[in-house]
């Protein structure tokens, strides 16, 4: 395993543990509709529009998983192009063979941070349809964990 890739692990583990107990806090959304008939139809529109915001972010969350596949699929055949120059090397230096290299994994994570990024800008689309229609949206922040 590359010293890199063992860096990586440990500061993982270290930032887990640090952030493991410390207090998470979470926001919570609640809605009050409109009296009238004309504004339930409005946040019918509303509802509607983030509908639409959603299945759009979600075809493009499907494009960027599809786009880390191709690139962990050009990775692995550069990985192996290198690994046939480099077997070449040392059979004509009548050294023992390197290691095969492994298959890229593709890079999902830049996804799931898309699809985030998506689903609250939705959310907060939605919120201002929904006040704009005479609703009322009110945000309350609790502790939901390792809360002292």
């Amino acid at each position: 395993m590359p010293v890199s890739r063992i860096l990586q692990i440990a500061v993982a583990v270290v930032l887990g543990a640090l952030l493991g107990c410390s207090p998470r806090y979470q926001t919570f959304t609640s809605y009050t509709p409109p009296q009238d008939g004309a504004g339930r139809q409005c946040l019918a529109e509303c509802s509607s529009t983030r509908q639409m915001c959603r299945q759009s972010g979600q075809t493009l969350v499907q494009q960027c998983r599809s786009q880390a596949q191709t690139e962990a699929q050009i990775e692995t055949v550069r990985r192996l192009a290198a690994y046939h120059v480099q077997l070449e090397r040392f059979a004509r230096n009548g050294q023992e063979a390197p290691e095969l290299p492994g298959a890229a994994s593709p890079n999902y994570g830049r996804c799931d941070g898309e699809a985030a990024d998506v689903e609250q800008q939705c959310k907060a689309d939605y919120d201002l349809c929904y006040q704009n229609c005479g609703g009322q949206v009110a945000y309350t922040t609790h502790c939901v964990a390792n809360c002292d």
